[in-house]
């Protein structure tokens, strides 16, 4: 039978690890937890901050709005541009800050409803399903097609959330940081 106790560098019984019928010393059991210690914390790390790479375009980009450039547009943050024509942001508030400004855009031109700004926002000519995107925002907002969202009302941070989420498949922000990246614009 297998000792019951164990003493450093004296054999332990049957392996704890692998459950086989060999023995290992203590020192291996010792090495053997440290080593899923370090993949646990590792996996944890991971899954609280994903790594970047994996993180969706919009997010990548701290562009969560995924607006393509445009050289008539000198955004605030703006970085740069990615191969595909994005912007880049130096931080995800000026991001969201210019989702705020795409939306006043469109109002000053007469884009009032939220079936018109989604029109607009995700054109069907960019390869964008806009009818399913529209049931989606309307879905997160609680709102119809009709509704004509107002800065002023504060709709604007509900209409940020349903566009970052549908455009990165989640939404990280909290409504404070939301605030506070349009209150920028």
């Amino acid at each position: 039978p297998a000792a019951t106790g164990s003493l450093p560098g004296k054999p332990s019984g049957r392996c704890r690890v692998c459950q086989a019928d060999h023995k290992h010393r203590a020192g291996d059991r010792m090495k053997q937890s440290t080593k899923y210690l370090l993949l646990a914390v590792g996996a944890i790390m991971v899954m609280s901050y994903g790594a970047v790479k994996y993180w969706p375009k919009g997010l990548r980009n701290k562009n969560p709005g995924n607006i393509r450039h445009n050289p008539a547009n000198d955004w605030k943050g703006m970085t740069g541009q990615d191969k595909d024509g994005f912007v880049i942001f130096s931080d995800d508030k000026y991001g969201i800050r210019a989702i705020g400004k795409v939306i006043d855009s469109y109002q000053r031109r007469g884009i009032w409803m939220l079936r018109d700004v989604i029109e607009t926002w995700a054109p069907p000519g960019d390869n964008n399903n806009t009818d399913s995107y529209l049931s989606h925002v309307m879905q997160l907002t609680g709102w119809q097609a009709a509704h004509v969202p107002q800065r002023s009302e504060g709709d604007y941070a509900a209409l940020v959330k349903a566009i970052v989420h549908h455009e990165n498949g989640r939404q990280p922000y909290t409504d404070q940081f939301i605030a506070d990246a349009l209150a920028l614009a």
